[in-house]
């Protein structure tokens, strides 16, 4: 026979397991104290009676900046750098090719210095695909050309660099809009 406390151990354990095996923010409730009723005719041996209640399991966390993030007080891009936000297009949105991106930066006193621009890019910085796009100021619009490179379902990260192509180091000096759906040429 199986007391009720074990039952709930072996329930958070569950749900701690399908935190770490599906990515999933879930996280283990604590079970709550077990009530005291009749002792049972048979008695659990000593090793089920008291569980050890299991060691919670850190939520799987994705590597992306925040879509809207705070203005930095830095003065241009100093200890916490500039933040880039995306305004539009946003997740899982469809785009026809050339397209507006709207976006906004706050972090530069004095307005956007020289030569920064946006790189837009797919797949890995290193040996992805990017395309440049000038930026007006602070905030407003670019175009997204109707290159042939980008149609299809994409992941597409926007990145802050200086005119020397270098990217800003710090996270939200980018940001990604996850699953557009871009229609253009091929």
């Amino acid at each position: 026979m199986v007391t009720r406390s074990v039952r709930m151990w072996l329930a958070a354990l569950l749900v701690g397991c399908w935190s770490v095996a599906c990515g999933s923010a879930l996280t283990p409730t604590a079970a709550p104290p077990p009530t005291r009723t009749a002792a049972p005719a048979a008695t659990a041996p000593a090793s089920l009676a008291t569980p050890v209640p299991p060691t919670p399991v850190p939520a799987v966390a994705t590597p992306t900046a925040p879509r809207a993030a705070a203005a930095s007080p830095a003065v241009g891009g100093g200890s916490s750098g500039p933040t880039l936000r995306i305004l539009s297009p946003q997740d899982g949105a469809q785009i026809a090719l050339p397209a507006t991106v709207r976006y906004e930066i706050t972090g530069f006193a004095g307005g956007l210095p020289a030569g920064v621009h946006l790189h837009a890019e797919l797949g890995n910085p290193t040996d992805g695909y990017r395309v440049e796009l000038e930026l007006a100021g602070l905030a407003g619009e670019t175009t997204l050309p109707d290159d042939k490179s980008l149609p299809g379902r994409r992941d597409l990260t926007f990145v802050l660099v200086r005119a020397d192509h270098t990217p800003y180091p710090n996270p939200l000096a980018r940001a990604t809009v996850r699953n557009l759906l871009i229609v253009g040429r091929r």
